[in-house]
């Protein structure tokens, strides 16, 4: 079968359960905070290098219906830069 996308690039970006929070789960022993925000600024990143290609996120963006408001602020911050982000 002949590869469509002639450059290698992505059409988009899977991805799903970021469960955003602020306290950190029991398991965790380091600065979860710091990861979380960096495992989600990379996914920006690659969206912005990849031509602002779509996110299609599967659910689970916060960890409760109810999250803290410096979360939900925090997660707007990081990702009001990028393009087409499509959750269900």
């Amino acid at each position: 079968m002949e590869n469509i996308n002639k450059n290698n690039a992505p059409d988009a970006i899977l991805t799903a359960d970021w469960h955003l929070r602020e306290d950190p789960p029991m398991c965790r022993t380091d600065d979860y905070a710091a990861a979380q925000w960096a495992k989600l600024i990379t996914i920006m990143r690659f969206q912005t290098q990849y031509n602002h290609i779509p996110i299609l996120l599967a659910g689970d963006v916060f960890h409760s219906w109810r999250s803290p408001l410096t979360v939900v602020r925090r997660a707007i911050e990081v990702l009001r830069p990028g393009g087409a982000i499509i959750a269900v």
